[in-house]
């Protein structure tokens, strides 16, 4: 019953994605510029002083001017006026005021087809320096000292959004998901009738088998309930698919949203709905501190996200948010699957081996991007029904050395991921027999080469706590092992790149005399008048756009758009990693198992600190890594409770 209901959700998807109409956006930016200040002349003459003087300069910042200019052009008399004037479709006007450089007015039209939309956006320009006009000359100000608009960015072309497209595509969904949902309890309730009826009268009993829980009670589950693999395989495709398609690369016809990691983890998320909802089709084990915190988080976004929608939003703002909330539910999808799908350790482990493969192929990538030149992900982006969503900027520069990013979004990007990863290769160069002594190092050496290639403090910063972590928790004599190949390393870098740790050297001590640094430190006071205006739920998830601030920060991020609430509950996911992979150690009682444990914390306190220094949710590898790496950690947290537990039981 279930199959059907899915490809039947799925046809509805197909369908309203062909069928909705498209929509198009064209958008432009104008500036106002201060009046000319009166000749002195003029000043000390018997001329009226509303001739030249204009009172809405008075303000320095402009930024008065340009919140009732906002309120003129949003009000229904005007949009009235605008479409008897020709206007199609719907219009925006958006405050855009950066302090230290004065005050922008972002305009925004959409429409069903690409000419009325920049027809549209020039009609409101247009009207807009009108309307500025007619503000002043009301006060008697001669035009010669009139505040002026400028454009600044024009509108020369149109793109086509989701934004429409996607609520449409969420309401089938959701009508998709109820369906299948239905269909899998009708499914589940039959699965647990105790007796199956023929039509000669007489009874079967179904077929099942006999297993422990942790509480050593006995309960009978069908056969067809046992996984066998369905899950590591679902992790698997999720991995390959983060670290091998280029983070700029997206679906097509979704647009912004289509990025495939993102829409696989919404997949896994309907996977791990359904298990709940219908134990008999596929059950799983609850692990409940990243069921708690998870729950937290969607707490704290959806009563932002409800203040936010109380009053009129801009039209991309609201699409961010959107887009954030979809993000979020891959997010969940992905910590989910991990924590509670995965049977046992042996399960655990190929999760493990997969990440490390993945990532040392995307270092393997990066090596050949910085030191050879050639660019794979150039090859990626012609694979049908994909499209860039920005530019694949694949190598950066800094102090004339090539700092490349792989397949992700940014070297910071890049090296944060390879950081985390260290953690887990470590551990299986160490304690794991599966893969051959070659492979497993060889896949170590290129990922802890991707931390100084580079060229990221962040990264660095990572590898360190990392290694930290790693080193007070293992014996005396991995110690002075550790030292020795950290030295080797060392050495090995210097050679091969020339100048590569001098670079580094200079680059994480120069402290304020950095831009990077001094930028980061501006934004504290910057976010202090963002913050008044919400203090506890702030602005709104992902509502906090670039050509607003910049800010490299995550938790600064998460305080304006979730506010003091969602600061907090992002602390607790953050330290989720960290604290189920600790007390989960004390739990379990081989060497092996202890290391893994303190590995889940190293990388833990690593997610910790890189929110601090780049905005870690804004790039989409990053946030489903830790997503998978919190997973991980509640599956190593569970299976070490149920060792105590069978423990407690057999004492």
């Amino acid at each position: 019953m279930v199959v059907p209901a899915v490809l039947l959700s799925g046809g509805l998807l197909a369908a309203t994605l062909v069928l909705v109409p498209p929509t198009y956006r064209a958008s432009s930016s104008v500036v106002l510029l201060n009046p000319p200040t009166p000749p002195e002349a003029d000043v000390k003459s018997s001329k009226p002083t509303g001739d030249y003087q204009n009172p809405y300069a008075r303000f320095g910042d402009l930024s008065i001017v340009v919140d009732i200019l906002r309120r003129i052009m949003t009000s229904s008399p005007l949009m009235d006026k605008l479409r008897q004037e020709g206007l199609v479709g719907t219009y925006t006007v958006a405050a855009n005021i950066d302090f230290s450089r004065g005050p922008i007015i972002d305009i925004a039209s959409e429409a069903s087809t690409a000419p009325d939309a920049l027809g549209s956006t020039a009609l409101v320009v247009k009207e807009l320096g009108l309307q500025l006009g007619a503000l002043q000359a009301q006060q008697g100000t001669r035009p010669d000292y009139f505040i002026r608009s400028e454009v600044v960015v024009s509108a020369t072309r149109s793109t086509r959004v989701f934004s429409s497209t996607l609520r449409r595509l969420i309401a089938v969904g959701a009508l998709g998901f109820g369906l299948v949902i239905s269909t899998a309890i009708i499914g589940d309730q039959s699965a647990k009738a105790p007796q199956v009826r023929h039509s000669e009268g007489s009874y079967q009993h179904r077929e099942s088998v006999t297993v422990v829980v942790d509480s050593a009670e006995m309960v009978r589950a069908p056969i067809s309930s046992r996984r066998r693999g369905g899950t590591v395989l679902m992790l698997q495709i999720q991995i390959w698919l983060l670290f091998l398609i280029p983070a700029g690369l997206r679906f097509a016809p979704l647009g912004a949203v289509g990025n495939p990691a993102i829409i696989f983890g919404v997949v896994l998320f309907l996977v791990w709905a359904v298990a709940v909802l219908a134990p008999s089709i596929d059950e799983s084990s609850p692990c409940r501190p990243i069921r708690l915190v998870l729950s937290l988080l969607w707490a704290s976004t959806l009563l932002s996200y409800a203040v936010m929608n109380r009053h009129a939003v801009v039209a991309d703002e609201l699409s961010n948010s959107d887009r954030y909330l979809i993000s979020l539910l891959s997010f969940s999808g992905v910590a989910l699957v991990a924590a509670e799908g995965l049977r046992d350790r042996t399960d655990l482990m190929r999760v493990v081996r997969t990440s490390i493969a993945a990532v040392a192929t995307m270092a393997v990538i990066a090596l050949l991007q910085s030191r050879a030149g050639f660019d794979a992900t150039r090859y990626v982006d012609r694979i049908p029904l994909f499209s860039t969503y920005h530019p694949l900027r694949s190598v950066f520069g800094r102090s004339g050395l090539a700092r490349p990013a792989g397949t992700a979004t940014h070297p910071i990007e890049f090296g944060v991921v390879v950081g985390l990863c260290l953690a887990l290769s470590i551990h299986v160069v160490l304690y794991d027999r599966v893969w051959p002594r070659w492979r497993s190092r060889f896949a170590l050496g290129v990922i802890a080469l991707g931390i100084p290639i580079s060229i990221s403090r962040s990264a660095l910063l990572v590898g360190v706590t990392v290694l930290v972590v790693f080193i007070a928790g293992t014996t005396g004599a991995l110690r002075i092992r550790t030292a020795a190949i950290f030295a080797v390393f060392t050495v090995f870098v210097f050679v091969s790149v020339p100048g590569l740790l001098g670079t580094l050297r200079n680059y994480v001590f120069l402290g304020q005399n950095d831009s990077s640094i001094s930028t980061r430190t501006s934004d504290y006071a910057a976010v202090a008048h963002y913050l008044r205006q919400s203090p506890w739920l702030g602005s709104g998830p992902g509502t906090f756009l670039p050509r607003l601030r910049i800010l490299d920060n995550q938790y600064l991020l998460t305080l304006i758009e979730s506010g003091l609430v969602g600061l907090f509950v992002l602390l607790a996911l953050f330290s989720a990693t960290a604290l189920l992979g600790r007390s989960g150690r004390d739990w379990h009682s081989s060497v092996e198992d202890r290391n893994l444990g303190q590995m889940f914390f190293g990388c833990g306190l690593g997610t910790i600190f890189a929110a601090v220094t780049f905005d870690a949710f804004s790039f989409p590898m990053f946030t489903m890594f830790s997503a998978l790496l919190a997973g991980l950690a509640g599956t190593y947290w569970r299976l070490g409770r149920q060792e105590r537990t069978r423990c407690q039981i057999v004492r």
